[in-house]
């Protein structure tokens, strides 16, 4: 299990940016959803994407307080996955 984001974080922020992004993963995030080792590389990707997002654009709107702590959460994100990546047994949940 890896922690995201709030209700309330998640809609106020991580579902704009994936909706700006055009991202497929993240969105399901909100709800949480579960995925096999397959869907990582795609999912790294999508994070990825947000990560640069928030790292490159200063005309997003999100006090740097936030933007630091949702940098953390991919972050948080990103390291999880990548240590399961290679375990085709891994059965990951993210929300």
């Amino acid at each position: 299990y890896v922690p995201i984001a709030t209700q309330q974080v998640f809609d106020k922020y991580w579902k704009p940016i994936s909706n700006n992004l055009k991202l497929h993963w993240v969105p399901s995030f909100q709800s949480g959803t579960s995925f096999t080792q397959e869907r990582i590389p795609g999912i790294l990707e999508e994070l990825q994407l947000m990560k640069d997002y928030l790292s490159d654009n200063p005309h997003h709107n999100i006090e740097i307080d936030m933007v630091q702590f949702i940098l953390s959460r991919i972050e948080g994100a990103i390291s999880a996955l990548r240590a399961v990546q290679d375990d085709p047994s891994a059965e990951c949940f993210m929300g």
